[in-house]
């Protein structure tokens, strides 16, 4: 089904009429269907550590392999090798982080997350639609994200109509997780934007 659709129909559910949109990753690939084709439902868009271009075929191969891998020995099999493509060095050089991460990978459910995975890698390439968004937009990418990498997120803010670029430093692909204060900070500004942009419309 339709992520954007669902989440759209999700703030009819809860009676919302539109809201700012934070999305990480695979969030970030839904709410940027859902700010083209709902677009009154959406104030404002966030996008950390995602893209809107397809998967490159050589990671989407790989990718394949560890959902594989998952699916046939548990996701424990492949904690560690996803460790280090979802968090960047800095923050897995403390122990108690990497051992935090290896757990919670460890935990995952195989049939759910490799399910996931295979939305993500099988996207649809939106580059050359996102040009049409018109809310206050920030692109939010770790300096070391090799998952959705800062050359692609610096292409989603060109195109997307007076997006802010902000780049976290010493952090991969879960940013928010790496360096909360600095995402945060970056998300409070977004959003003090945003609502400088309403009261000025």
């Amino acid at each position: 089904f339709d992520l954007a659709d669902y989440m759209a129909g999700l703030l009819d559910a809860l009676k919302i009429e539109s809201a700012h949109i934070v999305g990480l990753s695979m969030g970030g690939m839904t709410a940027m269907p859902m700010a083209l084709t709902h677009p009154a439902k959406v104030r404002s868009l966030a996008l950390l550590d995602t893209d809107a271009q397809p998967e490159a075929p050589e990671k989407a191969a790989a990718y394949q392999q560890l959902a594989s891998a998952a699916l046939t020995h548990g996701w424990a099999a492949i904690a560690e090798p996803s460790a280090q493509i979802l968090f960047a060095e800095p923050f897995l050089s403390d122990p108690a982080n990497r051992q935090a991460a290896i757990a919670k990978l460890s935990a995952n459910h195989p049939p759910n997350t490799v399910r996931a995975l295979r939305t993500v890698t099988g996207r649809e390439d939106i580059s050359g639609r996102i040009g049409a968004i018109r809310v206050p937009t920030v692109v939010i990418v770790g300096e070391l994200d090799i998952a959705t990498t800062p050359d692609r997120a610096e292409a989603m803010a060109a195109t997307i109509p007076g997006a802010t670029l902000v780049t976290i430093p010493r952090a991969g692909h879960h940013s928010p997780l790496e360096e909360p204060v600095a995402v945060t900070a970056a998300l409070e500004a977004h959003l003090a934007r945003a609502a400088a942009a309403v009261t000025s419309a």
